[in-house]
């Protein structure tokens, strides 16, 4: 019938090299996930780092970064599924 797709945010803050954002209470289905957009907010001085999504895994996206800093990191997630 046609494409379906629901919209899910979330956000995290944590000390460290990972963050991961379950969403399971917020999207429809599991392993779902079609697209991810995020961005890091880095504490006070935690300078330039890099950062990159590791693993999609049901609905928990998991960010890492390359050098410990305080951060929140915040998702917009998007899980589509053909209908009929």
């Amino acid at each position: 019938m046609g494409d379906r797709s629901t919209v899910g945010r979330g956000s995290v803050t944590g000390n460290g090299t990972s963050w991961a954002v379950d969403l399971s209470g917020v999207l429809l289905f599991p392993d779902k996930v079609r697209n991810v957009q995020y961005a890091v907010q880095i504490g006070r001085g935690g300078g330039i780092v890099g950062h990159a999504i590791k693993n999609v895994s049901g609905n928990v996206v998991v960010v890492e970064s390359d050098t410990p800093v305080e951060a929140t990191v915040v998702k917009l997630n998007k899980e589509s599924w053909q209908s009929g």
